[in-house]
């Protein structure tokens, strides 16, 4: 495993962003455009992208782990121990209060900056439909809504904490989890409006996974926050 120089770190964190973004502001509307349902669009445009980040992850390390070693070794995916469990629950309250104690200076970065949130993103989820599907008695929506969050997770934790960060680790030592931080809040510059109130969840994220030397820890984390909407959308589904 080769020291991932600062330069380097920013293509990968880039190069996916810039992906997302164009899939989120102008692929995705035009698929909406052409009669495309929101559902389908979103699934498979967003999917093919958090795909794409878990596969790279995927083969850069089985490129770059030792011979002995396996590619979950690698990837610093093994039997998650007790703390690492402990740490990634912890983790992900602490950005769930981080994150919605923030939520207040949303309007204010909608007022420094030049464009607001795509249309669709109105119809991503309301108290009676997700994505254009209507969510009384239906549970299509969970399973759709089930998809994008395993992709999501996955596919940023593989690539950021997993095939990155160690990488990092060798360039930069103790500070990785602080380069490893800024990239990744930088990487949501497509939701401009969410940068402050991910400000913290980024630094505390990165420098527990590094502390804890387990993906698992990021996954757990990261996957409190996205929940929440996700538990939103079962608890409507379910008492319809």
């Amino acid at each position: 495993m080769k020291p991932l120089t600062l330069p380097k770190a920013v293509l990968l964190f880039a190069v996916p962003s810039i992906a997302l973004a164009v899939v989120i502001y102008i692929t995705i509307p035009f698929a909406t455009r052409l009669g495309t349902p929101l559902a389908v669009s979103v699934t498979i445009q967003f999917c093919l992208v958090m795909g794409g980040m878990g596969a790279f992850a995927w083969s850069g390390a089985r490129h770059d782990k030792e011979s002995e070693q396996r590619i979950t070794e690698r990837l610093r995916l093994v039997r998650p121990r007790g703390r690492d469990i402990i740490a990634g629950v912890l983790l992900g309250i602490f950005m769930l209060v981080t994150f919605n104690a923030l939520r207040f200076t949303r309007p204010w970065l909608g007022t420094i900056l030049p464009w607001g949130p795509p249309a669709w993103f109105a119809d991503f989820m309301t108290g009676t439909h997700f994505q254009g599907m209507p969510l009384a008695g239906n549970w299509w929506p969970v399973l759709v809504y089930f998809v994008q969050y395993v992709f999501n997770i996955f596919g940023e934790e593989l690539l950021w904490r997993g095939y990155i960060l160690p990488r990092q680790e060798l360039s930069l030592g103790n500070r990785a989890w602080l380069a490893n931080g800024i990239l990744w809040n930088l990487f949501h510059w497509f939701f401009y409006w969410n940068l402050i109130p991910l400000f913290p969840s980024c630094f505390a994220l990165a420098w527990l996974t590094q502390r804890t030397k387990s993906t698992w820890t990021g996954i757990l984390g990261h996957g409190i926050l996205n929940g929440a909407d996700f538990a939103t959308v079962i608890m409507i589904v379910a008492r319809s």
